[in-house]
């Protein structure tokens, strides 16, 4: 079994499937019970039909963007998918469809044409709403992700448009056309893909962005002062005088364009440096909590375990854990 599905296994909090779908994987009979999958016994060939499942090496690990799971595949309700603490990214390309995402203590609706970017150590579910899904989805990796996902969720939503013809979506079936076994050209050519797969889904967001939802500038300040002065105490009171705007209709205006309150987003802010000290430094966690405004060490944990269904020396652990293993 390969490692990355080792810890896609111990990630899987809780997986549904249909009686249909179980009666198309004759392998999976032994292993549903009420339409629930053992997490310890999931095969992932089974459950999903067209699956690649590459072995990247230790040095495309170490210096280039890998692909660890790609799938093709269609579902028939319901179909749930729950997770939390895997180390990869998702990206989840929806055809045809409607299923409910809860991310970061949100949740979105999500329709047809559509692709979602998601950091798989934070708790994520996937709730099919309709009869049918035709989806694709790849877990990509590599040192500079969390850089792009970072531009992706500027304005807090992990979601865009995306038709079928889009860059990303060709560049996506690009990797799924890669099948063969790994060599140093392969990897290369995996790995120059996601980066323009990452590229482009950068661009696609933007130009959804500008033409969906045009982000007021009062918005865009606000985002700004919370994003980069995270360890401040900041109240609705303190940014509306700051930025001289009524405070009822900046919480209003926030909610509608970010899609969360300014408290959620600036929690979401805190998190994501705390994620990166508690595997940059050796820093502890009061002192981590601290450093992101944080005064409250057992708040501190609290939140963070909202986000990652984990603490943070737990997650410090797996971090470094699979660091060790590369």
């Amino acid at each position: 079994m390969s490692s990355f599905i080792k810890r896609w296994n111990k990630s899987v909090l809780s997986l549904h499937s249909s009686y249909t779908d179980a009666h198309s994987y004759p392998n999976l009979n032994t292993r549903i019970s009420s339409s629930k999958v053992s997490k310890q016994s999931i095969s992932l060939t089974d459950l999903f039909k067209d699956t690649i499942i590459p072995s990247p090496t230790k040095q495309a690990m170490q210096s280039l963007y890998y692909l660890e799971l790609f799938i093709e595949t269609k579902r028939n309700f319901p179909f749930t998918i729950e997770m939390s603490g895997l180390d990869s990214y998702l990206i989840l390309y929806t055809k045809k469809g409607k299923y409910r995402l809860t991310y970061e203590n949100t949740q979105y609706v999500i329709g047809d044409n559509t692709i979602i970017f998601l950091d798989c150590t934070n708790y994520h579910k996937l709730d099919l709403l309709e009869q049918y899904w035709d989806f694709e989805m790849a877990y990509v990796n590599g040192q500079q992700v969390s850089y792009y996902y970072q531009l992706f969720h500027e304005n807090g939503n992990p979601c865009c448009f995306c038709t079928s013809n889009n860059d990303s979506i060709t560049t996506l079936h690009k990797l799924f056309s890669y099948e063969e076994n790994n060599s140093n050209t392969v990897e290369l050519i995996r790995s120059s893909l996601i980066t323009s797969l990452l590229t482009n889904l950068i661009l696609t967001k933007d130009a959804d962005c500008n033409q969906v939802t045009h982000i007021p500038n009062h918005i865009k300040q606000m985002m700004s002062i919370l994003q980069n002065r995270y360890a401040e105490k900041h109240t609705l009171d303190s940014l509306s005088d700051e930025l001289n705007y009524n405070k009822y209709k900046l919480a209003k205006d926030f909610k509608r364009y970010v899609h969360k309150s300014p408290i959620d987003y600036l929690i979401d802010q805190r998190m994501k440096v705390a994620k990166q000290l508690l595997v940059t430094t050796n820093k502890t966690v009061n002192e981590i909590a601290e450093s992101i405004g944080i005064t409250n060490t057992p708040h501190f944990i609290h939140l963070f375990k909202n986000h990652t269904m984990i603490t943070p020396l737990q997650y410090r652990e797996k971090k470094s854990h699979y660091k060790d293993s590369m």
